[in-house]
C-alpha cells in the first residue's frame, strides 16, 4: 500500500536530521534504508523496527543529515604510481603526446579514499530509532486512511457479487426449465441438464464470497489470504461463464469476472 511519513530532529553533533519514509505496492516486505557512511551498522536494527509495523510493501527510508559524519581524505600514492607507470607505457606505445595531469589521476578508481571516523554512538542510534518510530507511525496513519477507502470499495464489490450469484441462480432455473421443455428425446434432455447444471459453481462462489467478506473484516494483515480467496472466486466464475448456455447468464458471468479482476487489482494495495 502506498503511503508517506516524515520526521525531523536537531542533533548537537550532526545538526538537523530529516527522515522521509515512503511505501509502495509489493507482494512482500522489502525495506531499503539510506544512511550516510558510519551508520550502516545500524541498518538491520532499523529494518527490524520497520518490519514490526509493516508486513507488506516496498519501503524506502531516507535519512538526511545537515552535517555529514567527518571523514579523512587518503591519497593512495602507490596506486597512483602504478597508474602512472602503466599509462606512460601505453602513451609511448600509442604515440600519444598528451601529458598526464593530477586531476585525471585523482579521479581513477582507488586513488582517493575517505576514511570515516568512529561509528555512530549509542546516543545517535537512539535518536535515529526514535525518529523512525515517529515517521513509521505517520506512514501507518497515511496508509490507514487509504485502507479505509479500499475496504469500502472491496465491501461494496463483494456485496454486488453476492447479489449477482442470487440473480444468476434465479435466471438459470427459468432458462433451464424453458430450454429442457423443448427436448423430445429423454437422452438429449438428460445430457443438456447435466451440461447446464451450474449449481456447484454458484454454491462455491457464494461460499468464497462470504469467506472473502469474513476475512475482510478481520483486524489483521489478510492481503495474501484475500488474494487467494479471490483467485478461487475467479476460478469458479470462469467455469460458470464456460458452462453458460443463456446469453443473459453469460453476460452476468462476464461482469462477475470483471468485478473479481478489479478486486484482485485492489488487493495489491492491501497488507
Amino acid at each position: 500500500m502506498t503511503g508517506f511519513g516524515n520526521a525531523q530532529t536537531v542533533d548537537k553533533e550532526y545538526g538537523k536530521i530529516n527522515l522521509e519514509i515512503k511505501s509502495s505496492n509489493h507482494r512482500f516486505l522489502e525495506s531499503i534504508v539510506s544512511l550516510p557512511s558510519g551508520f550502516m551498522h545500524i541498518e538491520d536494527r532499523l529494518k527490524k523496527k520497520i518490519a514490526r509495523k509493516i508486513r507488506r510493501g516496498r519501503v524506502l527510508a531516507n535519512f538526511a543529515f545537515a552535517q555529514q559524519p567527518g571523514a579523512r581524505v587518503l591519497i593512495d600514492q602507490n596506486t597512483i604510481m602504478n597508474y602512472v607507470r602503466s599509462l606512460e607505457k601505453l602513451r609511448k606505445k600509442l604515440s600519444i603526446r598528451a601529458e598526464l595531469n593530477l586531476d585525471t589521476l585523482l579521479q581513477l578508481p582507488q586513488a582517493v579514499t575517505f576514511q570515516v571516523g568512529n561509528k555512530a554512538g549509542k546516543r545517535v542510534q537512539t535518536v535515529l530509532l526514535k525518529l523512525l518510530d515517529i515517521a513509521v507511525n505517520r506512514l501507518e496513519s497515511d496508509r490507514r486512511r487509504a485502507g479505509q477507502a479500499i475496504y469500502r470499495d472491496l465491501n461494496k464489490r463483494s456485496t454486488k457479487l453476492l447479489m449477482r450469484v442470487k440473480s444468476i441462480k434465479s435466471m438459470a432455473r427459468i432458462a433451464i426449465h424453458k430450454k429442457s421443455a423443448g427436448f423430445s428425446n429423454a437422452e438429449e434432455k438428460s445430457a443438456f441438464l447435466k451440461s447446464a447444471d451450474i449449481n456447484e459453481e454458484l454454491t462455491l462462489l457464494k461460499f468464497h464470497i462470504n469467506n472473502f467478506r469474513l476475512k475482510l473484516n478481520l483486524n489483521a494483515a489478510v492481503g495474501k489470504q484475500l488474494d487467494f480467496v479471490a483467485q478461487e472466486m475467479q476460478r469458479e466464475a470462469n467455469t460458470l461463464a464456460a458452462k453458460s448456455f443463456d446469453a443473459r447468464i453469460l453476460s452476468e458471468a462476464i461482469e462477475m469476472k470483471t468485478q473479481i479482476e478489479k478486486i484482485r487489482e485492489q488487493l495489491q494495495n492491501v497488507e
